[in-house]
Formats: structure tokens, C-alpha cells, sequence
């Protein structure tokens, strides 16, 4: 009944012809002031006023956006190019009447990553980069609006683009020529989830189980190639695909790389997940300070396929881009997607068993930042509010401790046979892409599935306020965990280190300086040489600071040469020396083997972390 009554509404106020659609005119060449000409024909309108939108929030992201901020010199036009009149509801609505008489409307594209709008920045993997010449990055929400009930009407994107520029993206719907592109989508819906990246194409392809994979790669000096991210990306596929059982569950994926020289707006870089792509904006950094970054965040987006993507509430599958209700869930669509991009690696051999266990104790660190007596769920439901947005990236800290504690505790109650990957893809056959669940009953559902004490857990730890039980989780599988211990251990005195623009290490604090420390004289802004006659370097650093802290010894003596000014400001070659004294300190979050581990203890650990 309630069908009827919105399709009534729909045809009393907007009547759009079934055979017309949406025809847009983008100028990709004459552009002036980093905006971008767009030109709509619209479909066939018969009467009354018309509601005209860009979009306030759009799916993938958990904040309100207002992409109708960046439209400029907004239009209405008749065939005579007289003027229709219109009112601006709000930021990203305007009301237009008569609606018959709209033959087209025109406005300006500005752009998201260079814009003096300093309020709500726009995350840049779901805003718009307007560089001319060079590149364009076009999340179509960004660009183009839609008509109020009338969403569902195909999508015609005619581009006129400078000469050698290709349109990446996974959409296969598409006509190219020399200096025209014409893509075409069936809705808004999926017009917004096929993002593009225009320029000169640096692309690679590989195909694993029967999935064409496309890299595509814009990196400004060149510093990385579509061949180079294609050969990182092929081992993680193929440890997806057994993740997914045996193949992909794509038959088509893109994934779409803009790596910048410069500062991003928003202070971050990441990415953005779609069906059958994602678009990635990080720092242009030599490919070897890269490689795991990249794997984690493309493990991460493609992870997105099964859910949000595939298992996801009503609010998500009938989601409204200018008032959406969001769903209690991040828990489950951004939480264990970030749990299982890191668990996966380390399942696969990709990383160590010590690797992993260092990422979650850094988002058990890093989640103690956030209020941990607030409700999950309430926050996931709220979240578009000030007050509860400011805990959003704790979903991607203690959401991935949540699903870390229910894949333990399935683990437990299975005896090992059963898993949190197991029952997110009896979700995604139970629900999938288009049949969502219920926001409020999904709980009861996974607890009918599984176990009791799953309900439980999400009743006191997931809907409830109570600490995470971090300590009974990890003892399920014989590791001892402490959130304060006092350990001895060696350190390099409590300098702060910064790096010049020399790019030599110098100490910029002596605020933490420790008992060890002391000995030395150190002084601030003292250029690091060498550490026991070893040049220290951004090169060798790592490598340093490893075998310093695995073998000294207590007593064994031990050299710092500075390079420190003098009260001419000369620059003078100074050996520091003192003997290493190990230094009591407290550690937290701390996690080891437990000594007298059971036999269930020993078996439930390799079943976590053992090679399948």
C-alpha cells in the first residue's frame, strides 16, 4: 500500500516519460577557473513544479557533504533561452516552476579538492579535481543532480575531452572517440557508483579467475605506474579471491589510483569504495614506502563488496542522497571489512602472524582516544551528528576489535570449525545486493545463526556501553593481555627525532628524556651522525634503531656522533658517549604467549592465526 501511495505522489507532482532520461553535456577542454561547463536536456516533464538536487550525502561516506556548495551560476532555460523561474530550497535544492517549459539547465562545476570553502571538506576520494590539461577526477555525484522522484530514469554523459585523454572507470557502457566520450548508466544510483578518472591513461590490466582487473594510475611525476600497482595487487587478489571462496565476486573491477604531490585539503588520504571499483587518492612517495599502504587499502575497498555492498540494511539499499537515515550498523560494513583486509593478509601468508597482531594492538591504542562508554550502534544511527561524527573513525579502531572478538569467540563455540568469514558469506547468500535486511533485527538473525553468547556479546559490547573484553577474547586462544605492564627494556634515551629539510635526523625534544638519556648531552636541534659508528640516515634508520634495540646489552657502552653548531654557527662533528642502562617504564595494551597454554588454547590460536 504504501508503494501505491508514492507512485500516486509521483505522478500527481513530476510526470517523466518511461522512454526519456537524463541527457548531460560536459566540457572537459574550455575550462576557466577550475570550473567545468554542464548542460542538461532533461527528461520529458509534463506539469506542475519540479524539485532539482545534488546530493547532501552519498553512500560510502558518513558525513554531510553538500556537493550543491560547489554548483555556480546555476540556470533554467526555455527553447527561446528565456529564463524559468526557480527558487533555491536549500544549499542543494532548487524548486522549479512551470516545470513544463525546462528545456535546459546549466550551471558550473567547481572543484572539491581546490576550493576556498573551508567548512565540511569534502574527503577527497569522494570529491571532484579539476586540474585542466591533466587530470580530472570526477565522482559523478559531484557533477551532476538529479530530479526529486524521478531517480530512477537512464543517464546519457556526453564529454567533449582534450585529445589523448581516456575516461578510467569499470563502467563497460560506453562509446569513445578522438575528442568525444558518451557513457550512459541505467539510474542515478549507478551513475554515482562509477567514479572516473580522466587523463592520459596509464593502465594495466590482469585477470585472476576469470575477473578483469583495471589499474588505473595518475601520478603526476611518475612516480608510480599502473605495471608496478598491477604487480602488487596480484597476490592480494588471488588471496581475495580464497577469501571469497574460490573466485571474485566481480566479473569486473577497477581500481582507480590519483596519487598527489601536494597536501590534501582534508589532511588525509584513503579511498572510496563502489560495486565494481574504488578510487584512491594517496601521496606520490616512492613505491617502496607504499607497497603495504596500498594493499591495506585496496584489501579494504574491495572487502566493501561484501558488505556494505552486498549485505546491508534497508536504510542503505533505499538510500536518500539529500535525508538519508543511517543504519546502526558500521560495525559490520566498516569494521570487519577493515578487520578482515589486514586478518586476510596474514591468513594468506602475506604478512606475519606478528605483523597482524601489531596492527590490532595499534587500534586497540589508538581506540582508546575515543569515548568508549558510547553505544556503537547509537553511534553508527547518529552519526551525521557533530556530537557522534566525532567518533566516525573509531569504527575503523574498535570496529575492527569488534569483529576481531566475534571471530575469536565463533571460533571458541565451533570448536574452530566456524568463523566471522564463514558467516558474513552466509549473510551476503541469506540477504545480497538487492534484498536488505532489517536495522533493528539483524542481531536476533545472526544470533539464530550462530550462538547465544554472539547475541550476548553484541547486546553488552556492540548496542551497549561496556569495554570490550579484550582480556577473556585473546585468552580464548592463549595470549595474556595487559592494558598497563611494567617492563624493562632498552630505548633510545626518549629523544624526539624530526627530519630537516636536509633530510637529516635531528633531535627536536628533550621533553622525554629518560634516565639512559640523561648521560649523553644531548642538545635540541643535534643532527644525528652515526649511532655506534653506523651513519644514520632516513636510508638506514630502520634498520639502525632494529639492531640497536634487539642487541645491546645492559653495560655494553655506546656513541652517538652529532653534528651540533657552535656560538659561531658552525657546524662541528661531537661523539656523545654513555652506557646503556635499560629503563623502567610502563607499556600498554600489552599482549603475550601465555606460558602454561591448554591444549583448546593451542588449537584455537593456530585455527586464528595458522596457514588454512
Amino acid at each position: 500500500m504504501k508503494q501505491f501511495i508514492v507512485y500516486f505522489f509521483i505522478l500527481l507532482h513530476i510526470s517523466l516519460s518511461a522512454q526519456s532520461g537524463y541527457e548531460y553535456f560536459v566540457d572537459l577542454v574550455n575550462v576557466n577557473d577550475k570550473k567545468v561547463k554542464v548542460e542538461l536536456i532533461p527528461p520529458t516533464i509534463e506539469k506542475d513544479t519540479v524539485i532539482f538536487c545534488f546530493p547532501a550525502v552519498v553512500p560510502g561516506t558518513y558525513e554531510k557533504y553538500d556537493f550543491g556548495r560547489f554548483i555556480k551560476d546555476f540556470k533554467v532555460l526555455t527553447k527561446n533561452n528565456a529564463s524559468v523561474q526557480f527558487k533555491k530550497k536549500d544549499v542543494n535544492c532548487y524548486s522549479i516552476y512551470p516545470a513544463k517549459n525546462i528545456e535546459k539547465i546549466i550551471y558550473y562545476v567547481t572543484d572539491t579538492w581546490n576550493t576556498d570553502i573551508k567548512e565540511k571538506v569534502v574527503f577527497e576520494p569522494a570529491g571532484t579535481n579539476i586540474d585542466p590539461g591533466k587530470a580530472f577526477v570526477i565522482n559523478n555525484f559531484g557533477f551532476y543532480g538529479y530530479f526529486r522522484n524521478a531517480d530512477n530514469l537512464p543517464f546519457r554523459i556526453n564529454y567533449t575531452k582534450p585529445i589523448s585523454f581516456y575516461p578510467s572507470s569499470a563502467i563497460t557502457t560506453y562509446t569513445l572517440s578522438k575528442d568525444k566520450d558518451v557513457l550512459v548508466y541505467k539510474n542515478y544510483h549507478e551513475l554515482c557508483d562509477f567514479p572516473l578518472i580522466y587523463s592520459i591513461p596509464d593502465t594495466s590490466s590482469i585477470h585472476i579467475y576469470g575477473t578483469k582487473v583495471l589499474i588505473s594510475v595518475y601520478s603526476p611525476n611518475q612516480k608510480l605506474s599502473s605495471t608496478y600497482i598491477a604487480q602488487t595487487l596480484k597476490d592480494l587478489l588471488l588471496a581475495l579471491s580464497n577469501f571469497f571462496e574460490g573466485k571474485l565476486p566481480v566479473d569486473k573491477y577497477a581500481f582507480l589510483f590519483y596519487f598527489t604531490d601536494k597536501n590534501t585539503l582534508s589532511g588525509a588520504s584513503g579511498a572510496l569504495e563502489h560495486n565494481q571499483s574504488s578510487l584512491y587518492v594517496l601521496p606520490e612517495l616512492d613505491s617502496i614506502y607504499l607497497n603495504q599502504t596500498i594493499k591495506d587499502v585496496s584489501a579494504h575497498e574491495f572487502l566493501h563488496i561484501l558488505t556494505p555492498l552486498t549485505i546491508h540494511s534497508e536504510e542503505i539499499e533505499y538510500f536518500d542522497f539529500n535525508h538519508p537515515k543511517m543504519s546502526k550498523h558500521l560495525w559490520l560494513y566498516e569494521g570487519t571489512t577493515e578487520y578482515h583486509a589486514h586478518y586476510l593478509q596474514e591468513k594468506e601468508g602475506l604478512i606475519s602472524p606478528d605483523e597482524f597482531i601489531n596492527v590490532m594492538l595499534d587500534k586497540i591504542s589508538n581506540a582508546d582516544k575515543y569515548n568508549d562508554t558510547m553505544s556503537f550502534t547509537k553511534m553508527s544511527q547518529n552519526v551525521l551528528e557533530p556530537y557522534y561524527h566525532q567518533n566516525y573513525n573509531n569504527v575503523y579502531e574498535k570496529g575492527a576489535l569488534i569483529a576481531m572478538c566475534i571471530d575469536i569467540l565463533l571460533l571458541k563455540e565451533s570448536k574452530g570449525e566456524y568463523n566471522l568469514r564463514k558467516l558474513l558469506l552466509d549473510l551476503s547468500k541469506k540477504y545480497g545486493k538487492s534484498k536488505p535486511f532489517k536495522d533493528d533485527s539483524l542481531f536476533y538473525v545472526i544470533e539464530k545463526m550462530t550462538y547465544p553468547s554472539i547475541g550476548n556479546f553484541f547486546k553488552n559490547y556492540v548496542e551497549g556501553k561496556k569495554t570490550l573484553p579484550l582480556s577473556e577474547i585473546f585468552a580464548y586462544v592463549g595470549l595474556k593481555f595487559e592494558k598497563e605492564k611494567m617492563v624493562e627494556e632498552v630505548t633510545l634515551g626518549g629523544i624526539d627525532v624530526k627530519v630537516n629539510e636536509k633530510d637529516q635526523i635531528y633531535i627536536s625534544s628533550l621533553e622525554n628524556l629518560d634516565e639512559f638519556g640523561k648521560q649523553f648531552g644531548f642538545k635540541e636541534n643535534d643532527v644525528i651522525y652515526a649511532i655506534n659508528n653506523r651513519l644514520f640516515t632516513l636510508e638506514t634508520a630502520e634498520e639502525i634503531l632494529n639492531d640497536f634495540l634487539t642487541n645491546v646489552k645492559e653495560g655494553d657502552m655506546v656513541t652517538f656522533e652529532v653534528i651540533r653548531k657552535n656560538k659561531k654557527n658552525e657546524p662541528k662533528n661531537i661523539v656523545l658517549k654513555g652506557k646503556m642502562k635499560k629503563v623502567k617504564q610502563v607499556k600498554k595494551n600489552q599482549l603475550d604467549i601465555m606460558q602454561n597454554m591448554n591444549d583448546e588454547q593451542s588449537f584455537l590460536l593456530k585455527k586464528w592465526l595458522g596457514r588454512d
